[in-house]
């Protein structure tokens, strides 16, 4: 069996872009999607910067904090009350 070539490669890195794409647009996206989305983008070197995407921002500014208080901690025990 030989290999795809380059220009194969190309089409179906772009056909998968082109179907993810249209999924997440569509909001018909699984958790297992978002998952495939991300890997994705990670595999392709994307990254995102909060300076220079404002919907990152927001994203942020959603996510719940995880912040305690020293009060909340016990010490003596490694817990939290």
């Amino acid at each position: 069996m030989s290999k795809a070539t380059e220009k194969e490669l190309s089409a179906l890195h772009g056909e998968l872009a082109k179907f993810l794409k249209y999924k997440l647009q569509a909001g018909e996206v699984t958790a297992a999607d978002l998952g495939q989305i991300r890997q994705f983008l990670k595999d392709n070197r994307i990254e995102a910067s909060i300076d220079q995407n404002p919907d990152m921002g927001s994203i942020v500014q959603a996510l719940p904090s995880f912040e305690t208080s020293e009060d909340e901690y016990d010490d003596s025990e490694g817990s939290y009350h």
